[in-house]
């Protein structure tokens, strides 16, 4: 499985609601690329669950 650590945190507006959304950035250790997942999404994973790599397809454990 694939690993992505955690680089910063940003917050952008939501384009529907105008409220702010807490976006968490996150580096590809396989892939070298990055990309940013919802934190409220990140905040309700257990331990064996994972978000898939937009740059692979893999399962990718997000620290």
């Amino acid at each position: 499985m694939n690993t992505a650590i955690q680089v910063t945190e940003i917050v952008v507006k939501d384009p529907d609601t105008g409220f702010p959304v807490h976006v968490a950035i996150y580096k590809d250790t396989a892939t070298g690329g990055m990309f940013g997942v919802d934190s409220s999404y990140v905040s309700h994973l257990e331990d064996d669950e994972f978000v898939y790599s937009p740059f692979n397809a893999q399962p990718t454990q997000v620290d």
